[in-house]
């Protein structure tokens, strides 16, 4: 048996095909395109600010609803509090 991976009809699998390993495969990606490292670079899009005005309402709402009643409660727990009579002072 060879060092490829065999589907069920005996074929080589369609990932593998036309694979290299090592570093020539990135390699040749980047020969193939016609750029040399590090000439003609593109400034890449960077969506970091974009994920984060998506991110902060998942947090607040994490935040609001499990942790500060999870904070609470723990709170609550540990001192003489009782929901159900109000003491006058």
């Amino acid at each position: 048996m060879t060092s490829t991976t065999l589907t069920k009809g005996g074929g080589v699998a369609p990932y593998l095909a036309g694979t290299t390993s090592g570093s020539k495969a990135s390699g040749a990606a980047s020969s193939r395109s016609g750029e040399k490292s590090g000439e003609g670079k593109k400034r890449v899009r960077d969506d970091r600010v974009a994920a984060a005005i998506f991110l902060i309402p998942t947090f607040v709402g994490f935040f609001v609803f499990y942790v500060y009643p999870a904070l609470r409660g723990l709170w609550y727990s540990f001192t003489d509090f009782n929901l159900m009579t109000v003491e006058l002072a």
